[in-house]
């Protein structure tokens, strides 16, 4: 299963003023999830599925521990191939501690981003060669 180190950090306030809190708040953790899965894709090899061929459906974190400003390492499995959908097993650690798991479900998409497409042949032994849940 591939892991990616990844840093976490905050955004400014809406005023422009720097943040600097050390708890990075949950929803910048998932932004963080995101781009792992989505490394993943790219992984699999070029032009075979990319982030802006699906659709996130679901999505559910369990947060163990504080996530802070700081690198993390985000694990990522796949748990799951459907018809035209794909469930991901994710594991954030940081400081040598797993601090939060979750998975992320993404649907295949048509172009117009309207209804869900299968999976062509390729994309599925491709997934199906990663195989392995991370959470």
């Amino acid at each position: 299963m591939p892991s990616y180190e990844l840093p976490v950090t905050h955004r400014p306030h809406r005023d422009g003023t720097p943040v600097t809190n050390r708890h990075v708040p949950y929803y910048l953790a998932a932004e963080v999830f995101a781009l792992a899965w989505e490394q993943s894709l790219r992984d699999l090899g070029p032009d075979l599925l990319s982030s802006k061929d699906v659709a996130v459906v679901h999505a559910e974190f369990n947060y163990l521990h504080e996530v802070f400003v700081g690198t993390v390492v985000i694990t990522v499995g796949v748990e799951k191939v459907g018809a035209s959908s794909i469930r991901f097993g994710l594991q954030l650690e940081q400081g040598g501690r797993l601090a939060a798991h979750g998975t992320t479900t993404v649907v295949h998409t048509d172009e117009g981003r309207t209804r869900s497409v299968p999976l062509s042949s390729a994309q599925r032994r491709a997934l199906e060669s990663v195989r392995g849940g991370a959470a």
